[in-house]
């Protein structure tokens, strides 16, 4: 299970630095985990700063973790609460409010101008304004406190399923691409002459075969070679020029590549379409349904090797600070294992090449060696896959040519890893119904189980599992007249019009005396639970719960009768034959059925057969 750091490891768009805070143009510029350039966010650009504006952006810049007290971290919140941010100072301006520090800013006018946002949102707003109303506003702390006091309704995330065979058809097509791209770049390998016999082509240093590229042939310039030319000039000429042999470079100079020397450009660095399919295939692997962040923030060292065929994942989770190891196989390129190490491989160049062109004499950055970064002929704007990109990869043809089945519509169909996360826990509960994806807690996992299955299935599993348990609670209580052997079996034997109800038992003499048949009987109620001629059978639970009723009643209202009558023997009888029905019948029973009816019969019979 996932455990606490020792220490710090960057998370996906951890904020590194934040280099100015600039209040004239209500601006933040920082560097962050997931891109190469520095990044700004703005609040109401192109209008003039009010005082709130301001205040409200110091008070941004000071809860970041790495500029003031604060706890915020990520930057993909950070751009999203600027947004927030300038929709709040709309509202604000809207109530006449322009700088925090104005008497007119009172808790009501607050809350009014949140009242629209989600329940989300307002937490994260709230804690922000009060750390702004402490440092600006009169009744600042006062202000603070009321707002960090309201709650918010905690509304549960719901994401639609994917249908087995809607998620088999992901899987299936992601696999056709990923595969599809491991045959090209070791066929271009192969071509260059690397030995790819075994699967050690993958982790042959690009150093290395740049290094034999520029040693076979010194003379290739930047110029495109002619299509005539050697294969394996052209792939050393691709290897030496990375930004010019990008297949979605500039238009002018794609437009200069013949389509073999695209095919090289695509086999040596992987395009969209394929880190796409590597991210499905990454949530998918051995049912570990690790989240998107977590995949996102893998790169090779995460990957340590305890053996030729297995090996330990280590993975970072931003929202609770953990780190879990997660033990993988790595002899399929399918299994979580296979797939960080093939994509390793893949990567391999587009890697290098920011290496290149991002490394100085500072600092590395964390960007350089991350997997599921897009190549680009300017390594200076890369960037993680963002949402926009990762679904453009997902809309790509290559997608539809490798899709398996027809009866399953692609058009239309939404990428979303919250569903795929799900059918990874559904896969995995169905081969242990104790297991669980990757970075879950008990209470995460509950909520996850409680929305693996589209609502059309999981209404007909639950009526089905609701039938079988009828089914089987009915299996266990056999008719009486269908009875073969035991008591049942006597019982049903008996003539119907010398069966005598009474309530908490059944007497099979017409309630006769079972020595001398012709004399009604005067044993008592309590012999009927001793007498060879009473039964019991569900039909007499709701006699026989009257009748612990009753004695109780006798036992709290007269000690006398309790101690010297029959009560407290007839008590223990009825209660040590409800022992021997199941514990959901009589339960039922005492919630469904009116006892005082019951109680006043046997209460009748009690006084009248008593000796």
């Amino acid at each position: 299970m996932a455990h606490r750091t020792r220490g710090f490891t960057s998370h996906t768009y951890d904020v590194k630095a934040v280099h100015s805070v600039d209040e004239d143009r209500l601006t933040i510029t920082y560097s962050d985990a997931a891109h190469a350039e520095r990044q700004s966010i703005t609040l109401r650009s192109g209008l003039p700063p009010t005082g709130a504006a301001r205040q409200l952006l110091v008070g941004m810049a000071q809860s970041l973790k790495v500029y003031g007290d604060g706890d915020w971290e990520s930057a993909y919140v950070l751009k999203a609460l600027a947004k927030a941010c300038t929709r709040l100072l709309v509202r604000l301006e809207a109530r006449g409010i322009r700088d925090f520090a104005s008497p007119v800013v009172t808790l009501p006018i607050l809350r009014d101008a949140l009242d629209d946002f989600a329940d989300t949102t307002k937490r994260t707003l709230n804690k922000l304004l009060a750390r702004v109303l402490r440092v600006h506003h009169p009744k600042g702390r006062d202000l603070a406190q009321a707002l960090s006091n309201t709650a918010y309704m905690v509304r549960e995330s719901r994401t639609e399923p994917y249908e087995d065979e809607v998620a088999d058809a992901i899987e299936a097509s992601a696999r056709g691409i990923f595969a599809g791209a491991f045959i090209a770049q070791r066929s271009v390998l192969a071509d260059f002459g690397v030995d790819v016999s075994k699967r050690a082509w993958l982790s042959v240093p690009a150093t290395d075969l740049i290094a034999d590229a520029r040693s076979r042939y010194p003379a290739v310039s930047e110029w495109v070679p002619r299509p005539t030319e050697p294969r394996a000039k052209l792939i050393a000429w691709a290897l030496l020029n990375p930004r010019a042999a990008t297949p979605w470079g500039s238009k002018w100079r794609v437009g200069m590549l013949s389509p073999s020397m695209l095919e090289i450009g695509r086999a040596l660095h992987p395009p969209i379409e394929v880190l796409t399919a590597a991210l499905i295939l990454q949530c998918l692997a051995d049912n570990e349904g690790l989240n998107l962040s977590t995949i996102l923030r893998t790169e090779p060292s995460d990957l340590f090797y305890t053996g030729s065929h297995h090996g330990v994942l280590q993975t970072t989770k931003a929202r609770s600070h953990s780190e879990d190891d997660v033990p993988v196989r790595i002899g399929s390129m399918y299994s979580l294992g296979g797939v960080v190490e093939t994509l390793t491989g893949l990567t391999r160049f587009s890697r290098h090449f920011r290496a290149e062109s991002l490394v100085g004499d500072e600092d590395v950055p964390e960007i350089v060696n991350k997997l599921y970064i897009e190549h680009r002929d300017d390594p200076s704007k890369a960037e993680i896959l963002p949402t926009n990109r990762i679904h453009h990869g997902w809309r790509n043809n290559a997608f539809d040519q490798h899709w398996p089945n027809p009866d399953v519509e692609r058009s239309g169909l939404g990428l979303r890893f919250r569903a795929l996360r799900n059918k990874s826990l559904e896969r995995a509960i169905v081969k242990d119904p104790n297991a669980d994806v990757q970075g879950h807690s008990d209470r995460t996992r509950t909520h996850y189980l409680a929305n693996v299955l589209p609502d059309h299935t999981l209404t007909k599993l639950a009526g089905e599992a609701q039938n079988a348990w009828l089914d089987a609670a009915l299996a266990r209580y056999t008719p009486v007249s269908e009875a073969t052997s035991g008591p049942a079996q006597e019982l049903a034997q008996v003539e119907p019009d010398k069966l005598l109800d009474l309530k908490m038992s059944v007497c099979s003499n017409g309630g006769n005396d079972p020595d001398e048949p012709e004399r009604p009987c005067s044993l008592g109620l309590a012999a009927c639970f001793t007498c060879p001629c009473g039964y019991r059978t569900a039909d007499n639970v709701p006699g026989l719960l009257a009748t612990v009723a009753f004695t109780e009643i006798i036992r709290d209202n007269d000690p006398d009768e309790w101690e010297n009558g029959e009560a407290s023997v007839l008590h223990h009888y009825a209660s040590k034959s409800l022992e021997k029905f199941s514990r959901s019948l009589v339960n039922t029973v005492r919630a469904k059925v009116d006892l005082t009816r019951h109680i006043v019969i046997i209460n009748g019979l009690y006084m009248e057969l008593r000796r």
